[in-house]
């Protein structure tokens, strides 16, 4: 047994995934070093093992163990690994773009569609945020993810002066949006549009805390008065 082999073996997380072809969520590849020889040695192992689990993954759609393998590339991927599983997560990205789309018309009218209601929280899903972290430098990922942003920002801007009690759906979806975005480290040409939402839903959260602070405060004051009439009979 060669020494890299030894190094593979004598690692929980790595042996499991190579020898045994498992991963859980819990595997943790961060408190290790993997030095580029080992990478390279290890390149097409790896690459057939993670495309047999991200299949089997997106088939049963377990998130937890498709993110899990998508976390792991930071680790134990060498470039060329990463340009050769880029191809995976085509699929996953377009569907997001799609839906991030088709969502775009309905918001035009006064009321959303009950499915567009019941679908607007798998807006951009942790599994695509990881991918566009990850690999939203590479093409064809990076066409998707401008496809996405584009798209995204266009559903803010349709989206930033709905109301929680007049447009509910609309409102939560301009947050979760928000929210979403946020978690993407590189935005790019849309950096200083989401500083632009970011500020309008931090002034209209302001606002909302505010009329919630003098409702409060406007039943207390009623509180006391009735007390105080209380008191004087």
């Amino acid at each position: 047994m060669n020494q890299l082999e030894e190094i593979i073996n004598k690692d929980k997380h790595l042996s499991k995934l190579l020898n045994e072809k498992e991963i859980t969520v819990f595997s943790n590849f961060s408190r290790s070093m993997y030095s580029p020889e080992l990478k390279e040695y290890i390149q097409d192992r790896y690459v057939n093992v993670f495309r047999e689990i991200y299949r089997k993954s997106i088939a049963a759609h377990d998130l937890g163990i498709a993110n899990a393998l998508v976390r792991s590339t930071d680790y134990l991927a060498t470039d060329e690994a990463k340009r050769v599983l880029v191809d995976e997560f085509t699929d996953s990205v377009e569907a997001t773009q799609d839906h991030l789309e088709s969502l775009i018309p309905s918001l035009t009218d006064s009321t959303l569609p009950v499915q567009v209601r019941s679908a607007f929280g798998e807006v951009i899903d942790g599994l695509t945020i990881n991918i566009l972290n990850r690999f939203g430098h590479l093409d064809p990922i990076k066409h998707f993810k401008e496809n996405i942003l584009s798209a995204a920002f266009e559903i803010c801007d349709l989206t930033a002066k709905s109301k929680p009690k007049r447009e509910p759906f609309k409102y939560a979806l301009y947050t979760h949006i928000l929210e979403n975005l946020s978690q993407i480290d590189d935005l790019g040409t849309y950096q200083q549009q989401f500083e632009q939402q970011q500020r309008k839903s931090e002034k209209k959260e302001f606002r909302l805390e505010m009329k919630y602070v003098i409702w409060i405060f406007f039943v207390i004051i009623l509180i006391l008065v009735r007390l105080l009439m209380r008191l004087d009979r």
